[in-house]
């Protein structure tokens, strides 16, 4: 029943291990990985508190993934094909560029939780010609 917003710095979804910082906008949920998370914790550590997750995540969050392998014309295709059969994610956006060979794609993905992003990086990097896929802060 308290009121707070989930930091912009580094998405947190339903799953991952959090924090909570008192800030003077009101209280920020960060993950424990953010690259911020070092110096909210030493320069302002009387403001964290101990957060989790409560219930279930319900509502979506926003997740971008880069993805990078050979550029291959049916890559893309692959891609978008995997992320649209995975339940529970919905594809936001793309962002591509090639460069000597090689594909780098930004995707933009809603998914409901740590446990369905896990599953959706593991069928990207199954697809052919794939070489990478993580998770963007």
């Amino acid at each position: 029943g308290i009121e707070y917003k989930l930091a912009k710095c580094c998405n947190p979804i339903y799953g991952d291990d959090i924090f909570a910082y008192i800030s003077t906008q009101g209280i920020k949920i960060h993950r424990m990985s953010c690259p911020n998370a070092p110096e909210i914790i030493s320069r302002f550590g009387y403001r964290v508190i101990q957060a989790r997750w409560s219930g279930k995540g319900t509502d979506g969050y926003i997740v971008a993934v880069r993805v990078t392998g050979n550029d291959d014309i049916n890559i893309v295709t692959g891609v978008t094909s995997v992320i649209n059969k995975v339940p529970g994610v919905t594809l936001r956006s793309i962002n591509i560029e090639t460069q000597a060979g090689l594909f780098q794609g930004s995707f933009v993905v809603m998914v409901k939780d740590t446990a369905t992003l896990t599953g959706l990086l593991k069928h990207i990097r199954s697809v052919k010609g794939v070489k990478s896929a993580e998770r963007l802060t």
